[in-house]
């Protein structure tokens, strides 16, 4: 559809199945953004919002280590 393109080319980064030969890498976990789209005056309007890591931060887990062996 025209919303998933336009997000998609919104994107400068890749990661898992969003990926662009044009923009490879997958940039830093910790400035992650959402990619919003709205229709606005009959125009595609797309935005990127942090993520707002407010349980688990990258390469954190909430399993203790004994629950994991």
């Amino acid at each position: 559809s025209k919303v998933i393109a336009a997000a998609a080319l919104a994107r400068d980064d890749s990661r898992g199945a969003h990926w662009r030969a044009d923009f490879p890498a997958t940039g830093d976990l910790e400035t992650s953004t959402f990619t919003s789209a709205r229709l606005v005056g009959g125009k595609i309007d797309v935005a990127m919002r942090p993520v707002k890591f407010t349980r688990v931060r990258p390469g954190e887990s909430l399993i203790k280590e004994s629950a994991a062996e």
